[in-house]
């Protein structure tokens, strides 16, 4: 953390600059990456997400909002950029900014070349927040349920649409998925526990970050016939109706909804006491994904004979 005075007016203020990820809290971080993002050419944005696609998430929510040499901040509109990020890190006026003295608006701005380097995941598994210790999942999530995967990842098809994008999401996929010792899975609890995790550090929210992203990307390798081919909420639509898109545009937008009506529908996983929808989010996510693999090997297993049967006629 960096301490400096800074003239206000008639009066002198020290504010507090983080110089760290551990130093700056989510709601902070969203607060400056607003002002990046009304700045940031759409065209820069686009090209930017195309190339994250290649790398693990975590690089491309930083990449997004920076480039070699803070390069960002030299393009169009760079000085009233520079303006409203000096601002909202000092917490000035508009009226009281043009007294500030050049040199400590130079040492304030180039604190935040945090955002030239790339986080460095240190392996955390819990944190602590509000006097609890809350737990990453642990085993690839080999003991949670279909519930918390669905509903964790389906934020993840979301984030698009919300004002800070990932940012956004990753609370309250913290709220879902990670728990005290004994815990157990209270939708009501969710809201509150959103709120709560807004305010934590952003190394806490990027190590997050990058175990799901690893949590996923391992649950994928496991049930490769899952996730293979057109998406399909954990499944793969083939033939006709996939290649002239009209999966894309009638089905997929459900993600995982998909396979959780239709799992319901068909009542293979039954709890007591519970409906149908309900049962199969509480089911253990891997007895669920084992059923879809299955599923869809018993279903190319068959497409494949037919074919074999229809070559030799």
């Amino acid at each position: 953390m960096l301490f400096i005075d800074v003239i206000d007016g008639d009066k002198t203020k020290t504010i507090n600059i983080p110089t760290d990820w551990e130093d700056m809290t989510l709601s902070y971080w969203c607060g400056l990456y607003k002002i990046f993002r009304k700045y940031k050419d759409d065209s820069e944005v686009r090209e930017g997400l195309a190339k994250d696609e290649k790398k693990n998430n975590l690089e491309g929510y930083t990449d997004e909002l920076k480039s070699s040499n803070m390069d960002f901040l030299k393009g169009r509109d760079a000085v009233k950029m520079n303006k409203d990020i000096f601002k909202y890190i000092a917490q000035i006026s508009d009226s009281d900014i043009d007294s500030v003295d050049m040199n400590d608006a130079m040492q304030v701005l180039e604190s935040i070349n945090i955002l030239q380097e790339d986080y460095k995941p240190k392996g955390i598994t819990n944190f602590e927040c509000e006097g609890e210790t809350y737990h990453f999942p642990v085993d690839n999530m080999k003991g949670n349920s279909f519930g918390d995967y669905i509903e964790a990842s389906q934020l993840d098809m979301n984030h698009e649409l919300m004002v800070n994008g990932h940012y956004d999401a990753l609370p309250e996929q913290m709220a879902i998925l990670c728990r005290t010792i004994g815990e157990e899975y209270e939708e009501d609890e969710i809201k509150i526990k959103t709120e709560r995790f807004k305010n934590l550090k952003m190394d806490i929210i990027l190590e997050f970050s990058f175990f799901f992203d690893q949590t996923k990307s391992s649950i994928e390798q496991s049930f490769g016939n899952v996730f293979g081919g057109e998406r399909r909420g954990g499944g793969s639509i083939k033939g006709k109706i996939a290649s002239e898109g009209y999966y894309k545009k009638y089905i997929k937008p459900f993600g995982w909804l998909n396979s959780l009506f239709e799992l319901a529908g068909k009542k293979v996983f039954t709890i007591q006491g519970m409906n149908e929808i309900d049962s199969v989010k509480n089911t253990n996510l891997y007895k669920i994904l084992t059923y879809l693999s299955w599923e869809n090997a018993k279903s190319d297993y068959e497409g494949a004979v037919q074919e074999a049967i229809y070559k030799d006629k």
